[in-house]
């Protein structure tokens, strides 16, 4: 297959989610049927819980020090960071980059 330059070529794919920490941890889950909703602390219009699938905090990855001590990132931008880091190793790793 010879690719033209309007053409869209997937070569990687990383993700972190509920029930998985990569994208092959999360196939197989997925396949498996596997879901992890739980209440959170988070409140519907009726005052209820609201269920949610979350990534555990312990699969998250801790930042660097560097980003640990600068006042400016938010506790969401913090967490969205987390969240993104290893998605983007593992699509980087599929192009046989080395680890940023």
């Amino acid at each position: 297959m010879n690719a033209s330059t309007d053409d869209v070529v997937v070569v990687g794919l990383g993700m972190m989610t509920a029930v998985g920490l990569s994208a092959a941890e999360t196939a197989a889950s997925v396949r498996a049927g596997m879901m992890r909703c739980a209440d959170t602390k988070w409140i519907d219009d009726h005052l209820e819980p609201f269920p949610m699938a979350q990534v555990m905090e312990e699969g998250l990855p801790e930042l660097s020090e560097s980003l640990c001590k600068d006042r400016h990132i938010s506790p969401l931008e913090s967490l969205l960071l987390r969240l993104g880091t290893q998605p983007i190793v593992e699509c980087l790793t599929a192009l046989g980059t080395s680890r940023p």
